[in-house]
């Protein structure tokens, strides 16, 4: 009897001790704080075969990282597995969850402003958000010198001889606007000098016929990017409308051979307004994401174009 009794004292003691471990226990477990606007990173679950892009504006993207580069991530998309390889800059990316379970951090989240109070006034007018403006974001500042010039208003231009130019300049301004197509606005300008001789026998008179034209642009074109990848060379056509403006001044000297002391000088000038077609192909090479130098050709104020790009956002 004392035996048994003593039995079931160890098995009461030994149940009470097991109870008391149990409900002492807590849970250390934390998850880390979520920043804001950002979804929750899958946490120790594998990924079903894809990676997962979260990008700081909180948009997710669901496909198979191919590269991580310098400044560039491409991927493809999970519903398209087969299709074209996609491109994102690492400024645009809060974190990569892999499918191997790693996560790697790019940029900084966004940080949450402190709340306060909104009072309407119905007099006054909200500030406008030029970021926030399809037109100012993603800007780029192109800047060129085209060096054989396409664009005269000269008449018979083949039988003067180009007695000095300077190179034409052209300052532009485009922004994205849908998929692979960015418009802008382009102002470009340019002289030139050319002169001729001619002699009359019969009248025994020469003409030093001295030319200045001044040419001024204004363009709006669309520039479509041929290829979307991780490449730092990237081709591009361009298409767009616009005035040219030619001003020309014209001095013409006459001198009378058979009186050397005899000159006579005539001036006169025009200038004409017109409708002009743009149209090149060149290419970008990316510095960096906010530097690009580039090159093309074409029809327009100038054959041949050389300049750099500057994204101004």
């Amino acid at each position: 009897m004392k035996k048994i009794y003593k039995t079931s004292l160890a098995l009461l003691l030994a149940n009470t001790l097991f109870c008391l471990v149990t409900f002492s226990q807590v849970d250390t477990t934390k998850e880390l704080p979520v920043p804001y606007g950002l979804p929750q990173l899958p946490h120790n679950q594998p990924n079903a075969g894809f990676d997962v892009i979260i990008k700081i504006n909180g948009d997710i993207i669901y496909g198979i990282v191919k590269e991580v580069g310098i400044d560039l991530v491409t991927y493809k998309r999970t519903d398209i597995p087969d299709g074209p390889i996609y491109t994102l800059f690492k400024n645009e990316i809060y974190a990569i969850s892999y499918r191997n379970q790693i996560t790697d951090y790019f940029s900084p989240p966004p940080i949450q402003p402190p709340l306060e109070p909104v009072i309407s006034d119905p007099y006054k007018k909200n500030p406008v958000d030029y970021g926030q403006n399809p037109l100012f974001r993603n800007g780029n500042l192109r800047v060129s010198l085209g060096f054989i010039k396409s664009f005269s208003k000269l008449d018979n231009k083949d039988e003067y001889s180009s007695s000095g130019t300077f190179p034409a300049f052209n300052i532009g301004y485009d922004a994205y606007f849908k998929n692979q197509v960015r418009l802008g606005i382009q102002m470009g300008f340019g002289s030139g000098r050319y002169s001729k001789q001619d002699y009359n026998n019969y009248d025994s008179i020469q003409n030093n016929i001295e030319v200045k034209e001044n040419i001024f642009s204004l363009f709006a074109y669309a520039r479509y990017t041929l290829m979307n990848n991780a490449s730092r060379i990237k081709p591009y056509i361009i298409g767009g409308l616009g005035i040219n403006s030619s001003r020309v001044k014209a001095e013409n000297t006459i001198s009378f051979t058979n009186n050397s002391s005899q000159t006579l000088l005539v001036t006169s000038g025009t200038r004409s307004v017109g409708l002009g077609l743009m149209a090149r192909v060149g290419a970008d090479y990316y510095i960096n994401n906010q530097l690009q130098a580039f090159a093309d050709v074409g029809v327009g104020l100038a054959i041949v174009n050389l300049g750099i790009s500057l994204n101004v956002n």
